[in-house]
């Protein structure tokens, strides 16, 4: 051991070590466990990795999105069985079916007259007969119309309230005059 403080260069070495072990408070003598390193750069001036020495942080993964369901669709929890209408199992509404120009019309039409047609208004079938008349026409054509259009006002005041609240049954029953009036003639 004396050979080596012979030459100076280890000599420096030596006291510059020791006076950055105690710069950096720990007491001489005493050796630092192998995993505790000081945390190391890449060698080109850039900070430490984290996480274990000399190994790099994992790179967070892509996150996957959701796929998002459409606007008014139905959860597939909900969706009925396969075969089966949405409308038949409970408590679901059926769809919506798309009514045409003229049943939009109809409706637009006799809605507002409906709370109307009761027994006490004497002028009801009247108003009734000038309302429906050229939905009338629409359908059974104008050979037809006036006369349908009289036997729809002549039935019973719950029967007229009935196809002026659905469009599907008043065009019914202008089908079902036309039929009997050319089954007369």
């Amino acid at each position: 051991m004396d050979q080596l403080f012979q030459k100076p260069e280890l000599v420096q070495t030596l006291m510059f070590l020791m006076q950055t072990l105690q710069s950096q408070g720990r007491p001489m003598g005493q050796r630092r466990p192998m995993n505790q390193g000081a945390p190391r750069g890449n060698f080109q001036g850039q900070p430490p990795m984290g996480g274990r020495q000399g190994f790099p942080q994992p790179r967070p993964q892509p996150q996957m999105q959701q796929p998002r369901p459409m606007p008014g669709a139905m959860p597939m929890s909900q969706m009925p069985p396969q075969g089966m209408h949405p409308g038949a199992m409970g408590g679901m509404p059926a769809p919506q079916m798309q009514q045409s120009p003229l049943a939009m019309q109809y409706m637009s039409t006799v809605q507002p007259i409906i709370p109307g047609v009761v027994e006490t208004n004497e002028h009801a079938k009247d108003i009734v007969g000038e309302k429906i008349y050229e939905f009338v026409l629409a359908i059974a054509g104008e050979q037809h119309a006036p006369k349908i259009t009289g036997m729809l006002i002549d039935l019973p005041l719950e029967e007229i309230r009935d196809y002026l609240m659905d469009f599907n049954k008043f065009e019914k029953k202008v089908q079902q005059a036309r039929t009997l009036l050319t089954s007369q003639q």
